[in-house]
């Protein structure tokens, strides 16, 4: 065709889906994220140069999205002012989750002077390929959204939080609503999983979930401090509720496992109720204000950083519940030591009782990626359970089940340190998420979910 110049370019996912939520209606929440990421470099159509300007974009995208995704491969033809192109993405690395291409057919796009650059591609993969799919593209997104934080490239912000523990990772901060629903019997998160290995629940012979004695989850009681989670994803006739454990850190703040609060299928927490002393009369009862998960987490699910902390509505007095005394977490396990579970292990159980398990420790951090390793009995509402040593300090928090190489089944959980796992740090972002402090607010940035908000421990 006469008039029409004709150029190949290999690029990233940067131009792949601005109208996809219209080809793949049931896509997660989160990758409307996509959207807010391409509204924020506001790339329009230039008007005067359009085919170097073109290029120009893409290099910049492949600069700032290089090593964060597959190639896409496309054909961009001008003509008249116009933009037709056919694009598509290139196969997945090989493995047994991925069958297909993701694209099997190139769709073409088209734009006019002063319009975005807009792609509604065809999907043609079977339900199990989307699954695996979203899971990869949504580490994608995070990956990109942390390139756009920390200030590199075009278009980045630099807005941020400063947390005065500068050893601490960076946070994922929101606020929570206050629920309205009824007496409902939980489910658990572990049914919510694709992947095994992210359960809680493992039995041991000659272990046992033994129920701890009623008068130390009384008021004064030792394990009083010690909550029995109702947690709500999602909103309406979509609203599902679950059940965890979480532990008291300070008189408002609780410690329990990230994926109770932000989850790989259910995404962010909505709301949750706090229980002290569950199974009495007397117990005490609060819901969550805001929430906060490591960002190790948040962006590929690090199991080493699977923590997450909830700020109360209202403090607990001593008299109500105490915090309960914990420790770094020792390097290696000390000889003739112990671990100790305790948590709120049963999720169909009414009341739910406070249960426990022990075994010998026997664990060396440098072996395990900093992960802190188990053989006692646990169950689908362990998740977030404390993890005593000996002495009666609080040394770790159980997470998941995990395979061996073996064949078996081994306990993982979080490590608690002055690094990336510490709590003292949670508890300062969490002090800038208070209400009476929204003024503080400065880690929103365009790109994240709305409402979400992101803190660093340096300057920009």
């Amino acid at each position: 065709m006469a008039g029409v110049e004709q150029r190949d370019y290999a690029f990233r996912n940067g131009l792949r889906t601005w109208g996809i939520h219209q080809a793949w209606p049931d896509l997660p929440l989160h990758f409307r994220k996509y959207r807010l990421l391409l509204e924020y470099f506001k790339f329009h159509w230039p008007g005067k140069k359009p085919e170097g300007d073109l290029l120009i974009l893409l290099l910049i995208i492949e600069e700032m999205l290089d090593e964060l995704a597959n190639n896409m491969e496309g054909t961009i033809s001008h003509a008249s002012g116009r933009i037709s192109a056919q694009v598509f993405w290139r196969n997945p690395q090989p493995g047994s989750d991925v069958a297909s291409r993701c694209f099997q057919t190139p769709e073409p796009i088209s734009i006019t002077e002063g319009k975005s650059l807009r792609m509604t591609p065809k999907i043609y993969v079977e339900a199990q390929q989307r699954k695996n799919i979203n899971y990869k593209f949504s580490l994608y997104l995070k990956g990109l959204e942390g390139l756009l934080a920390v200030g590199s490239g075009p278009g980045a912000t630099k807005i941020g939080i400063v947390n005065p523990f500068s050893k601490s990772a960076d946070m994922i901060g929101w606020t929570l609503k206050k629920s309205t629903a009824g007496d409902v019997t939980p489910k658990s998160l572990g049914e919510e999983t694709n992947e095994g290995s992210w359960g809680a629940q493992l039995h041991v012979a000659g272990c046992g979930l033994d129920k701890v004695d009623k008068k130390y989850v009384d008021r004064h009681g030792k394990f009083r401090g010690i909550a029995r989670l109702l947690l709500r994803f999602g909103d309406g006739p979509n609203e599902r509720m679950f059940a965890g454990t979480g532990w008291l850190v300070d008189n408002k703040t609780i410690a329990t496992a990230g994926h109770c609060l932000y989850h790989r299928n259910l995404g962010f927490l909505r709301s949750v109720d706090a229980t002290f002393g569950n199974e009495l009369k007397n117990c005490t009862k609060v819901h969550g204000t805001h929430a906060v998960v490591h960002w190790g987490y948040y962006t590929v699910f690090a199991g080493k950083n699977d923590l997450g902390f909830i700020r109360l509505a209202s403090s607990i007095s001593s008299s109500d519940a105490s915090p309960l005394p914990y420790i770094q977490t020792p390097r290696v396990a000390p000889t003739n030591g112990r671990l100790i579970a305790r948590g709120y292990s049963k999720v169909s159980e009414r009341p739910a009782r406070l249960r426990s398990s022990e075994c010998d420790a026997n664990y060396d951090l440098g072996k395990t990626d900093r992960s802190l390793e188990y053989e006692l009995d646990t169950d689908e509402g362990s998740s977030g359970s404390p993890i005593f040593d000996g002495n009666g300090n609080i040394v770790g928090m159980h997470v998941r089940t995990s395979h061996t190489k073996d064949g078996g089944a081994i306990n993982k959980g979080v490590i608690i340190d002055e690094g990336d796992n510490n709590p003292a740090a949670f508890g300062a972002v969490l002090d800038h998420l208070d209400p009476h402090k929204m003024r503080a607010l400065r880690g929103l940035f365009r790109g994240m979910s709305p409402g979400v908000m992101r803190y660093t421990p340096e300057k920009f």
